[in-house]
């Protein structure tokens, strides 16, 4: 659902559905599955993380991810990737703490999600995941320290999430 807002200078915001209300929906990320099906993860108005599918036709129910431990901070939005197996793979929920991660519980389906986050064990923001097919691992990029001292690091995964490499 679009709608234009003519606040902040006019720029166009997307809105959805969470719970029955139009809701802005911040920091959208987005897969295209198909060339009319799409994936899209967001936060939803108390920030928490849902994922919806686009299935060429209408958005289908948003599915609720997982909790957002930053209720008062939009840094934590969600980003997504896709491994070869199927899984969809979620990073979220950190501004300097410790990033959330959630795995889709079976390939190819967001209906039901695990919640991955002490294997990762990591603490930063701007999580940023990507699939190496090459390689067959999930690299996740993000942001270490603060916003006026850090550094990009990264991480990676060879067997779908179970564990992650020292960085």
């Amino acid at each position: 659902i679009r709608k234009t807002v003519t606040s902040y200078d006019d720029v166009d915001q997307t809105y959805v559905i969470t719970d029955g209300y139009l809701a802005p929906a911040t920091y959208l990320s987005t897969i295209q599955e198909d060339n009319n099906v799409f994936i899209q993860v967001y936060q939803g108005t108390t920030l928490d993380i849902y994922i919806r599918k686009f299935n060429g036709t209408k958005w289908e129910t948003p599915i609720y991810v997982g909790n957002n431990p930053l209720t008062t901070d939009g840094h934590g939005q969600p980003a997504m990737c896709k491994d070869a197996d199927g899984y969809y793979h979620i990073f979220y929920g950190s501004h300097d703490t410790s990033i959330q991660y959630a795995r889709s519980t079976n390939p190819n389906s967001i209906s039901s999600w695990t919640n991955k986050t002490t294997s990762l064990g990591k603490s930063g923001t701007y999580p940023m995941p990507f699939y190496n097919s090459v390689k067959d691992e999930l690299i996740l990029f993000y942001r270490s320290g603060s916003s006026s001292d850090y550094d990009t690091e990264f991480t990676t995964s060879t067997n779908g999430g179970d564990t992650w490499a020292s960085s």
